[in-house]
């Protein structure tokens, strides 16, 4: 698909453009596991919402109606991708009416997932527990082992962040174990990633390395660069608190040298956290202020704040300033404020490239 490229711009803009629906519905279809994977959000989202403006399909037969639910479930998917939460909510309801208007339970099922990952990201994890625990019921009864290892997966993530570690352990091992059934290396991966953050948030930062580890082998061999990146950037973290800075500088460089900083700024803005993170175990606190408030600036200016993240940003301040006179904190805010993504990106590497010791 990657030397198809110009082609999957090319033909579904053509679709779009002569009405062509049903063309336009499966070339989106086929092409958004690649636009999610190559981090192609913008594109995906802008050609998947036109599609669904087009005139509804003439025919109604369980496929036609089964791909505009698709569309549906694709286009929260992308709003989500791109932080529009109530976007991303709106497609997911969307979809869900729409499966059980049409009967489709696996479709139902799906969309509830969808609906719990953005309830996750608004901070109501009550409600993303409610809907996925719904949506793994329906999996389960229909049989659908792919759809039950994707709902184990969420639901471990969701008892994660809410503190219920030893639950969260059990579906994250559960839907690995299926997914190595299966055989699929990217949902593989995926379970891997996901367990090791379980394992991170349960206490055992050892165990989650190895397993991150292992899931960042599969990104690569797969051609996943936004999961690597994801994988490279949990890697750092967990290599920190081991105290193995070396390895962290190395995972960041490795992340910051991959990542399209025009296509993914909120990728690039998480990274920027966890330089500032990584160079403040290094000893280096000044630099870790510099990147601290980029990060905060250039979340702001995507209009992207994770739930939580102000509280956690007020706390992580507090500390910063107290161990700085006052006048060098603020000049380092102020430096990291005034960095453009480009900018932040070439002063990171520069600092990461240097031995710790520097």
């Amino acid at each position: 698909m990657d030397a198809e490229a110009h082609h999957l711009r090319a033909a579904p803009e053509t679709a779009i453009r002569t009405n062509n629906t049903r063309a336009a519905y499966l070339l989106c279809r086929a092409a958004v596991r690649w636009w999610t994977i190559r981090g192609l959000t913008s594109d995906g989202r802008n050609f998947v919402t036109r599609a669904l403006a087009l005139p509804p399909l003439l025919s109604d037969n369980a496929e036609s109606r089964r791909l505009q639910g698709e569309l549906f479930v694709a286009a929260g998917t992308m709003a989500r991708s791109q932080a529009d939460y109530p976007a991303a909510k709106q497609w997911r309801e969307t979809a869900i009416a729409y499966f059980q208007r049409i009967g489709d339970a696996n479709g139902e099922a799906g969309a509830l997932g969808n609906l719990a990952i953005v309830a996750h990201l608004q901070g109501d994890l009550g409600q993303a527990v409610q809907l996925s625990e719904q949506g793994l019921v329906i999996q389960r009864t229909t049989d659908n082992r792919r759809g039950v290892a994707s709902f184990l997966q969420n639901l471990g993530n969701h008892y994660s962040h809410a503190g219920r570690h030893d639950d969260a352990l059990r579906c994250h091992r559960e839907s690995l174990d299926l997914r190595r059934e299966l055989g699929d290396s990217d949902d593989i991966a995926h379970s891997l990633l996901n367990y090791a953050a379980a394992l991170d948030e349960s206490g055992d930062a050892v165990a989650a390395r190895v397993y991150a580890e292992e899931s960042l082998r599969l990104m690569q061999k797969i051609g996943d660069i936004q999961g690597a990146i994801t994988v490279l950037d949990n890697l750092a973290v967990l290599s920190g608190k081991q105290g193995d800075i070396v390895a962290a500088r190395g995972f960041l460089s490795d992340a910051l040298a991959q990542i399209d900083y025009e296509k993914a700024p909120q990728d690039v803005a998480d990274l920027l956290r966890t330089v500032s993170t990584v160079l403040e175990t290094s000893g280096d606190r000044l630099a870790a202020v510099r990147f601290f408030a980029a990060n905060i600036h250039q979340c702001r200016k995507a209009g992207f704040m994770p739930i939580g993240r102000e509280q956690e940003n007020h706390e992580r301040e507090a500390l910063l300033r107290a161990e700085l006179p006052a006048p060098a904190y603020e000049t380092a805010c102020l430096a990291g404020e005034n960095w453009t993504l480009v900018e932040a990106i070439h002063e990171a590497q520069i600092l990461l490239a240097k031995s710790p010791r520097n």
